[in-house]
């Protein structure tokens, strides 16, 4: 009788392996022949979807873009589309599909904003799935920025898949300063037509992905992205550096006179965002030799290394260029740096 009952628990074992094989199977197939056109997973995810158990039955969300996808022109739009695609987790749905069909222009801090989300979405075990903007002009952008390096897709025309512009793959617990300094010189060719160092660049950089890696993912996993958006007709490149932790306001250590201030109304987010550029705060690591990053960024912009920089965190826009700051109705969950490289920049010339 005892054997009887264990054959028939392997029997049974054997049969739900079977039919969650078969389930797979048959969610794999669909996807492989969903349309040419259709957005793939990500190249870096590969390991996470092993461990997932695929329903024949997808939950699929779709999330509309933005006709005028840019920080620039369209802030509050594209802000609160952000916000809405980090309401999904696994439990809700296991296939964001992002459609583009509909977008007319393309900015490259948005779209490097985007694939952090994706990135975010597939920490959560989310499938990602997308199509192409209509419009051939846009499309070609979209193809040349360098977001659909992370993904299984086509492209146009193979030049697109080859452009200089490009989305650096995020950075888990670490700088990079070899793929960083190998970057600067791409766009210092873009810019000058000669591949030279820039070291106010790149110690920039440097310190961004160590605020990152050292405080910015208390409660997040640690990870940083760097776009760099060439364009070679006006001989610049726009730089984006993005990181989905706790937000400048939220990893400084502010002083318990200027919490009161704030408490009493008397100040606000914009204010202590500029202090803070200033270096009237230290870092919440108590370390000695943190709190240079934010001070460095603005003495670049202020010796004019850097061009028109922005910078996104927390409720505040900044813009340095103004030198004004604009509080945002829908926050951003993070830090947001954009700045342009071109002709007009002081440019120390090193060798290679």
């Amino acid at each position: 009788m005892k054997i009887k009952k264990r054959i028939y628990s392997i029997q049974k074992k054997a049969l739900k392996k079977r039919r969650k094989r078969k389930a797979y199977t048959i969610s794999r197939n669909k996807r492989k022949n969903s349309p040419s056109g259709r957005i793939r997973k990500f190249k870096y995810s590969k390991q996470n979807y092993r461990s997932i158990d695929w329903s024949p039955v997808e939950r699929r969300v779709k999330l509309i873009v933005p006709q005028d996808f840019s920080l620039i022109s369209n802030l509050d739009s594209v802000l609160k589309f952000f916000e809405n695609c980090k309401k999904y987790n696994s439990s809700i749905c296991n296939v964001v599909f992002f459609d583009f069909h509909e977008v007319q222009n393309i900015g490259s801090g948005a779209i490097t904003i985007l694939l952090s989300i994706c990135g975010w979405l597939n920490d959560q075990k989310i499938y990602i799935e997308g199509n192409y903007p209509e419009d051939h002009t846009v499309r070609t952008r979209f193809e040349k920025l360098g977001f659909l390096k992370y993904f299984r897709a086509n492209y146009l025309s193979k030049l697109n898949s080859k452009s200089r512009s490009e989305i650096v793959q995020r950075g888990i617990n670490t700088t990079n300063p070899i793929l960083t300094a190998r970057k600067i010189r791409d766009a210092m060719e873009t810019v000058t037509g000669q591949q030279t160092k820039n070291t106010k660049i790149q110690g920039m950089l440097i310190e961004l992905m160590a605020n990152t890696v050292n405080h910015a993912y208390e409660k997040h996993q640690k990870g940083w992205y760097l776009s760099l958006d060439h364009n070679e007709i006006e001989n610049k490149v726009h730089f984006c550096f993005v990181d989905n932790g706790g937000g400048i306001l939220n990893t400084i250590k502010i002083r318990s006179k200027e919490r009161i201030i704030k408490f009493l109304g008397l100040t606000d987010d914009g204010n202590l965002l500029k202090m803070a550029f200033d270096g009237k705060f230290g870092s919440r690591t108590k370390l000695t030799y943190r709190g240079r990053g934010l001070p460095l960024v603005k003495n670049n912009f202020e010796d004019g290394y850097i061009k028109n920089l922005i910078v996104i965190s927390n409720g505040v826009y900044y813009n340095f260029e103004k030198q004004s700051y604009q509080i945002l109705d829908t926050e951003f969950e993070g830090t947001f740096y954009f700045w342009e490289l071109n002709n007009d920049c002081k440019l120390i010339k090193y060798g290679n």
